[in-house]
């Protein structure tokens, strides 16, 4: 299973330096569906969906899910990586 989500992962990495923002965020939708507490899936999900124009009630609605799926450990770099993607959500 570890392949199968770094291998999806970093496809999305892939489609985001191309900026196809759709492709990239099916490929950490589906990251995350793989493994749930990865937090580079979220991290690049909110990018995505960011760049991609979502409404920002979708965008915090990922975030939140992202923040309950990691583990405790993880949760300080998540947000932290969150806020270099949307600053004025994640204070």
């Amino acid at each position: 299973m570890y392949v199968m989500h770094a291998r999806r992962s970093n496809r999305s990495m892939c489609y985001e330096r191309l900026f196809q923002w759709a492709e990239s965020e099916a490929d950490a939708r589906k990251t995350i569906e793989l493994k749930p507490d990865f937090v580079k899936g979220h991290v690049r999900l909110v990018k995505a969906m960011k760049e991609a124009g979502k409404p920002m009630a979708e965008i915090e609605a990922a975030m939140a899910s992202g923040k309950k799926a990691v583990t405790a450990k993880d949760l300080e770099g998540l947000e932290a990586q969150l806020a270099t993607i949307v600053p004025r959500v994640v204070d």
